[in-house]
């Protein structure tokens, strides 16, 4: 079986879904399963809404194959309600042109039955991954409580991404005992943070590595790749109980809901570090990739007609959309 992702999949810095889709694609090549060119694939992966014309076409050329259908973010909890038809839109193709869909995150498939997921349809809850060869736990690291370093990351600027959280502590840490480092983009400036601009996976894991706990204060996730990224690299993650951080974190004990309990579990974490760090738990990319081709078990038939009323449905979008 041979599988193919319909994504622009960027080299460099990006955002989480193109770093996992990049993580995944190179499983799939060192397997010796994954194919440059889409008529030779068995298995077609696409995302979210970034090709949806380009997977109309291609259902209609190749009735046969298998397309699994990713879905992660709800958008218009991001980027506002005008963004709404693009999540209605979405489960319309979850329900009607994919033959499986994956969702990131148990979070994220109820999300979706909100907004009328069929769950007749095929679907699995598939988290995310990171590269193992890049983002890996040294054993070599030493917790010294005098000056514990903290890291937060995000190659978003949207204020979802917990920015008023960053901000609070900018003002707030103590920074006798304290120090750290946001690496990507923001929205303001900090004071005493150290901001690092966006830089490769590979040295993001060494920087990684060389802080102690992960801040990850985003609002509403599907399935956080920064956090993926850093429990991968051993370092416990105090996240907002939002989204799905709670599935990936998975203790309840790392978990703050609102800035009069953050500083209160930073600390929680710091006193607890050895035995927190030793409970950590991460999805493994190999698994994950397995699983993606599990998917193709649950194949169902996709109407010509529906593909033809989703072509005239993108025509007028399209359309609209250059008005």
């Amino acid at each position: 079986m041979k599988v193919y992702i319909l994504d622009t999949i960027k080299k460099g810095a990006w955002g989480g879904g193109n770093q996992f889709l990049r993580a995944l694609r190179n499983i799939y090549m060192q397997k010796g399963v994954y194919t440059e060119d889409i008529e030779n694939a068995d298995l077609i992966i696409y995302n979210s809404y970034q090709s949806l014309t380009e997977v109309v076409r291609y259902r209609k050329k190749y009735p046969n194959k298998f397309f699994v259908h990713r879905l992660g973010p709800v958008f218009s909890y991001h980027r506002g309600q005008k963004w709404k038809l693009i999540d209605k839109l979405l489960v319309f193709f979850a329900n009607h042109i994919a033959d499986a869909v994956v969702f990131q995150s148990e979070w994220t498939k109820k999300e979706y039955i909100k907004l009328g997921f069929n769950l007749d349809i095929p679907y699995s809850v598939i988290y995310n991954a990171v590269d193992n060869k890049i983002f890996f736990s040294g054993n070599n690291k030493i917790f010294n409580k005098k000056k514990i370093r903290l890291i937060g990351t995000s190659w978003s600027k949207n204020r979802q991404k917990g920015f008023e959280y960053y901000k609070y502590l900018d003002k707030n840490l103590d920074w006798d005992r304290y120090e750290m480092t946001f690496v990507g983009n923001s929205p303001f400036l900090f004071s005493s943070i150290n901001h690092i601009s966006p830089v490769s996976s590979k040295e993001l894991a060494y920087i990684l590595k060389s802080h102690d706990i992960f801040i990850a204060p985003m609002s509403k996730d599907a399935c956080s790749n920064s956090i993926l990224e850093a429990l991968s690299c051993g370092l416990p993650v105090v996240a907002l109980d939002s989204g799905a951080n709670r599935e990936l974190v998975k203790e309840s004990e790392m978990l703050f809901s609102d800035k009069e309990d953050f500083l209160r579990v930073i600390t929680h974490v710091v006193n607890n570090y050895n035995r927190i760090q030793r409970n950590i738990v991460v999805p493994n990319i190999l698994g994950v990739s397995t699983a993606y081709l599990d998917v193709i078990k649950k194949k169902k038939q996709v109407s010509f007609i529906l593909l033809m009323l989703m072509s005239g449905i993108l025509v007028i979008l399209s359309f609209k959309s250059k008005k």
